[in-house]
């Protein structure tokens, strides 16, 4: 369902406040109007004020962003901005820290989703070679995790799948929300190791997939994570 506002308001008072305003109010009346925008404008709105150095109006523009249109699409900006090149990894540290905050606000509020479709994300961030994107990223994963150790027995909904793949939605392998615990708590096991050294992550992955359990859990990872 949406997202409900005391929800929203969560999220957008976690975020910096301290910035410039760098957008003219032209546009911030056109986002914050009832108009239909298209996604593809609100992305690219977003990247351009997640990349500035300045990040002027950051927090007035999320706070639109997520109330008037994105609300519950929020996650699609992780995947949208590894397009996104920036100094010091400005723009994925914001995005990571307001997906941190989306993600908090529904444990918050006890909400029994699913956030697996973020975990191809979050692992191409785990490689990356800032400490504090990573850290960030584990970040997410110890809450993803909280979320299936909250909801045991409970098959959850799936956030985001028919708005993330869109057309490709049929061919989107899901996992089963048992199977998708065990690769979380695996990669939230591999810390330590990926802190200090971000190839291990890929190392980790090789090691989870060369598995041979009997419920061939390791084939289910493989066929999720190519889709």
């Amino acid at each position: 369902g949406v997202l409900p506002n005391h929800l929203l308001k969560m999220i957008v008072d976690s975020q910096p406040t301290i910035f410039e305003t760098i957008l003219p109010w032209s546009l911030t009346e056109i986002l914050a109007s009832s108009l239909v925008i298209s996604t593809t404008f609100l992305f690219e709105v977003y990247q351009s004020v997640a990349r500035t150095h300045s990040l002027g109006n950051f927090h007035n523009i999320v706070s639109i962003l997520l109330k008037c249109h994105l609300r519950d699409d929020v996650l699609l900006l992780l995947p949208s901005i590894f397009t996104v090149k920036s100094e010091k990894d400005v723009p994925l540290l914001r995005t990571l820290g307001l997906v941190l905050a989306y993600i908090k606000a529904n444990i918050a509020y006890r909400r029994n989703i699913d956030f697996q479709l973020l975990l191809p994300s979050i692992l191409i961030s785990l490689q990356s070679k800032n400490l504090e994107v990573r850290k960030l990223s584990f970040a997410c994963l110890k809450s993803i995790a909280l979320i299936y150790e909250y909801s045991k027995g409970l098959e959850l909904e799936i956030h985001g799948k028919i708005k993330m793949f869109g057309a490709f939605t049929k061919n989107v392998i899901i996992l089963k929300t048992e199977n998708a615990k065990i690769l979380v708590e695996n990669l939230v096991s591999t810390e330590n190791d990926v802190l200090s050294d971000p190839s291990a992550i890929k190392r980790a992955v090789m090691c989870l997939l060369s598995g041979k359990s009997q419920e061939k859990f390791e084939d289910r990872i493989l066929n999720f994570l190519t889709t």
